[in-house]
Parts: structure tokens; sequence; C-alpha cells
């Protein structure tokens, strides 16, 4: 769900930008924008607590713990850059901002960024469960 958010978000800004419009105004799409960034961020919460549980208990089982950690450790980034972009277009648009061109164009790479840091890590994730089975096969069958 954070996935198709995200990129719901960065789609919305993509087509802002092109128009040339701001993207911390309070018009229609750049609300539809925030609204579903800040559903990511708590859908990604959601999916960190719970990521922390199958971590521990796939540590507990056997499997190692490097390549556990480094997904966790790309999921705890894409999460915080999830959440200083919404602080970010937050203040901009409680104080009644405007982004200016930098601005937008700043805002649009860090969301790219971030939007690119959440499919690698949803990768690794899938990688995690499809290829060594983690959580789902036993430890003795893992490479």
């Amino acid at each position: 769900m954070k996935i198709v958010l995200l990129l719901v978000t960065l789609s919305i800004n993509c087509y802002l930008l092109v128009r040339k419009k701001d993207l911390a105004s309070k018009e229609f799409l750049p609300t539809l924008s925030y609204i579903a960034l800040f559903l990511a961020l708590f859908f990604g919460a959601i999916a960190a607590i719970f990521g922390d549980v199958a971590l521990d208990k796939a540590v507990e089982l056997g499997f190692n713990s490097n390549r556990l950690e480094s997904h966790q450790e790309l999921a705890q980034i894409t999460l915080l850059m999830m959440f200083l972009l919404a602080v970010w277009q937050g203040v901009y648009r409680w104080n009644n901002k405007t982004f200016n061109v930098a601005t937008n164009w700043s805002y649009l790479a860090i969301c790219i960024a971030t939007s690119a840091a959440l499919l690698i890590t949803a990768y690794l994730g899938g990688e995690l469960v499809y290829s060594y089975g983690v959580n789902v096969k036993n430890v003795s069958t893992q490479i």
C-alpha cells in the first residue's frame, strides 16, 4: 500500500511541476499528494513495526541477520525520508508559504530518491522471502 501511495505522490508532484504549480499550495492536487504521502508514512510505520517482529523471529530461527538488517536499515532510512518530506511540506502549508521553483525541484528530487529507496527496500524484502525463504522455509534450506 505504501508503495502505491508514494508513487501516487510522486506522480502528482511530477504533473504539478510540469504544469508549473506550487507543490505546497492548498489546492486539490497538492493536498491529495500530501495526504497520500502521510498515508504512505503511516503504512510504512506499521510495516516497520511488523518487520521488526519478523526480523526478531527470523534471527531466533537461525536465519543470517546480515541480509535482514540491511533490509531493515534501508527501510528505516526510507521511512525517515518520507517523514522529512511530510514535515517539509507541512511546515510550508502550515505557514501558508509557497515553494519557489528551486524548492519545488528540490522537493521532487528527494521524492524521487525516496521512491527509489522504497522500491529497492521492497525488492530486498521480496528477495528475503522468495529467494531465501525467510520465515517461510526451514533454516536448513536457506542459502
